[in-house]
């Protein structure tokens, strides 16, 4: 997460002083906004070959460092994504100054906190809601509404203009923690 963020950082304005010296043309040099739009965009990185390597039976990899960088990939495209939109709505301004720069990365840490929030309070919704019902007892309509729940964050997110990906990660996450009990051994196994 931290290495996407300085990465958006250092090729954007390493961008931004190619484009000052003359060395790349395209590239708007009155302020750093587009080529931070352009860290932002290519900061990310996929580690689609890794995980498809330690998915085969072959090399017996262990079942949890997949998931952490399964994880830590999906965060990274989360943090690329925010930073995107945060500097992206400066860029649709016209007039940007590097003065607002300290202003979009306050955004960015806003949105990014407010994601986790809401992720983290859904999650907890539902694990409250499964722990005080018998929703158990009928597996069907237990697996649909936990996978609601999941949608749910997503959407809460967008519509008041957060990361929908990071508030479905962070909500995936207290579902397995907090949730896994409180399901039935069927609902266990599809989830």
């Amino acid at each position: 997460m931290l290495g996407t963020f300085a990465s958006t950082f250092i090729i954007g304005y390493g961008t931004y002083a190619a484009a000052k010296l003359g060395w790349i043309t395209g590239v708007g040099t009155s302020d750093p906004i587009e080529a931070l739009l352009f860290g932002a965009m290519i900061s990310a990185v996929n580690p689609v070959a890794t995980l498809s390597i330690m998915g085969t039976p072959e090399l017996n990899c262990d079942p949890l460092l997949y998931s952490l960088v399964f994880g830590e990939s999906v965060l990274n495209d989360a943090v690329a994504i925010v930073l995107f939109r945060v500097f992206f709505q400066y860029y649709s301004q016209h007039e940007v100054t590097s003065n607002q720069i300290p202003g979009a990365v306050l955004e960015f840490v806003g949105v990014s906190i407010g994601s986790v929030g809401v992720g983290v309070l859904v999650g907890l919704g539902c694990a409250f809601l499964f722990k005080n019902t018998r929703i158990s007892e009928h597996p069907t309509y237990e697996i649909g509404l936990l996978f609601l729940f999941a949608y749910g964050s997503y959407a809460l997110a967008e519509v008041v203009e957060l990361s929908g990906i990071m508030a479905l990660f962070f909500c995936g996450i207290i579902l397995a923690h907090y949730n896994s009990y409180n399901l039935s051994a069927v609902s266990r196994d599809t989830a």
